[in-house]
């Protein structure tokens, strides 16, 4: 499974893939600084489990925002 991430300015949009072209099995939408509603929206639409997921993908304009997300992502386990 993918966990895709796209970090902008204001917001940080999510979604996850279950496998190679393959349409989004859930998708959310937060502003940059609740990541935790952002994640736990992806994780109760779609049952989201770090062990599950096999590679993340981030695509950001933002690089503070993008230090915050793989830091929030590795103590996730992620």
């Amino acid at each position: 499974m993918l966990l895709a991430i796209d970090i902008g300015n204001t917001t940080v949009a999510a979604g996850i893939y279950p496998g190679a072209a393959s349409e989004p099995r859930a998708m959310a939408r937060s502003r940059a600084g609740d990541l935790d509603s952002l994640l736990g929206a992806l994780g109760g639409a779609a049952r989201l489990n770090p062990a599950e997921v096999r590679a993340v993908s981030l695509g950001s304009v933002a690089p503070r925002v993008t230090a915050m997300v793989r830091g929030w992502l590795k103590d996730r386990g992620f």
